[in-house]
């Protein structure tokens, strides 16, 4: 029996012209490696090895070899030649970083394009996927490198010269800190809420079943009774973390009605009524339409006035201005710990832009859709009319911002017009009432994953938030 084969040392090897090597590791390989790939390249090969052999090798370890394809590149012998030997073994992704004419057999490959700025993190995400590294696990992977840079410059403040450059800063450390706090505290308060949700359904069903006729026993009411308890124990644990996100109480106003469901719960029972839970749980699923999408939109409107470009602008001017300072060689180490973290607040900063912005378009095409909202059989006019509103802000989502629904989401715009184009017939009408409908589905699903995409990054962000608290207390205690 053959041994098994040992999965690959590395996750890509970059193949680049050496006039491209600085563009290529800037664009490609260092967003690779923050990602927590493991990427090799020409100048990551160990002194004293022959270059032919470590390039063979470092083929053969690395489940795919990428080539970093320009001008410069078609013209590298050497580039060439080791493409050649990647696509041998069918391991070989092409990457187009600037417009030119590969080998035939480079040239047919399914390939990456990154030379159009509107659709880098798209394809990008592409590239990410192919390694096995979905778009979230690498955002996860740059808020890692964001705190570990930032708990670098706190220890770096032991120099009294980074001390002071860094202390300039506190103003717009401190506001991102703050909003970034604020945003947590609602995020929490979001899932808290979806929590009790959750066992409010199981009350219901529960419930219903207890009111079912004679064959609703004591088992029934059991069932009953712990659904009830659990509840509870949800709705306190909300209030608890109501009053632990030390929110002023005008921006609590449910949290009165709160106490007055949880007592009116906890009535029923004491008293092993059921019949008492109905006024209450009335009363909370009032509030559960209300209040959570308040909350929502509070988080978006928090991430809107959240700048972490402008934290990334301040830490990229301490960067620059220490980048030939004569450290140690353990705050060097720290140094380059920080320097790398730039780079990935700032892909921060677009994943927040852009997961900012795919909502804000889910919601136009939302508005426009409004008024045929109870109408699920519009004729051809009435859907033309509204769909012209529709098509823009479907091209202007971010796939790499949603790389799990984007894609499905277009696929059923796009079946609403080729619906639109074959109406002309009464079974055409119907194919189209049915896209139409089928799409306005997809558009509930697109809002729920695009404010879980969106609720996934605040989550990493806490951590970044706690990471600059830290950074202004060393301010503030130096």
């Amino acid at each position: 029996m053959s041994s098994p084969v040992p999965p690959p040392e590395n996750d890509a090897f970059v193949i680049y012209a050496d006039a491209d090597a600085d563009w290529c590791v800037r664009e490609l390989i260092t967003p690779l490696s923050e990602a927590r790939l493991r990427v090799i390249h020409k100048r990551t090969f160990p002194p004293g090895l022959p270059e032919l052999l470590a390039e063979d090798r470092a083929i053969r370890s690395s489940l795919c070899t990428i080539a970093f394809l320009t001008p410069e590149w078609v013209r590298s012998k050497q580039a060439t030649f080791l493409a050649d030997r990647a696509w041998a073994m069918e391991r070989l992704v092409p990457v187009l970083a600037w417009e030119c004419e590969p080998d035939p057999r480079v040239r047919d490959l399914t390939r990456i394009d990154l030379t159009d700025p509107t659709r880098w993190k798209d394809e990008f995400g592409r590239l990410l996927e192919h390694l096995g590294r979905t778009a979230q696990e690498a955002q996860a992977a740059a808020a890692r490198t964001v705190v570990r840079g930032l708990q670098a410059l706190s220890r770096l403040m032991t120099h009294p010269p980074v001390q002071q450059a860094v202390t300039g800063y506190e103003v717009s450390f401190q506001r991102a800190a703050d909003e970034i706090e604020s945003i947590g505290h609602l995020k929490a308060l979001h899932d808290d809420f979806q929590t009790a949700e959750g066992s409010f359904r199981l009350v219901r069903r529960a419930s219903s079943l207890a009111v079912a006729g004679p064959a609703a026993d004591a088992p029934v009411e059991d069932e009953l009774g712990e659904a009830a308890d659990d509840l509870l124990a949800d709705l306190r644990q909300l209030r608890q973390t109501a009053a632990q996100t030390g929110l002023p109480e005008h921006e609590l106003p449910w949290l009165g009605q709160l106490g007055s469901i949880i007592d009116g719960l906890e009535a029923a029972m004491d008293g092993e009524a059921s019949s008492l839970l109905g006024r209450p749980l009335e009363r909370l699923q009032r509030m559960l339409g209300l209040v959570p999408p308040r909350i929502n939109s509070r988080i978006v409107e928090g991430v809107a006035r959240l700048s972490l470009v402008q934290v990334a602008d301040s830490l990229q001017e301490v960067r620059t201005t220490f980048s030939q300072y004569q450290f140690d060689e353990l705050a060097h180490a720290r140094f380059d710990a920080f320097a790398k973290s730039v780079a990935s607040l700032r892909t921060l900063a677009r994943n927040l832009e852009a997961l900012h912005a795919n909502h804000n378009w889910l919601q136009a095409i939302d508005g426009s859709l409004l008024p045929l909202d109870r109408n699920r059989r519009p004729d051809r006019a009435e859907v033309a009319d509204l769909w012209q509103d529709v098509v823009g802000p479907v091209s202007q989502l971010d796939a790499a911002a949603g790389p799990t629904w984007v894609g499905e989401f277009r696929a059923r715009a796009r079946e609403v017009d080729q619906a639109l184009a074959q109406a002309g017939t009464p079974a055409g009408l119907r194919t189209l009432q049915r896209a139409f409908n089928t799409f306005r589905t997809e558009l509930d699903q697109a809002f729920n994953r695009a404010d879980r995409d969106l609720l996934t990054l605040c989550e990493q962000l806490r951590t970044v938030g706690q990471a600059l608290r830290q950074t202004i207390e060393r301010m503030q205690n130096a």
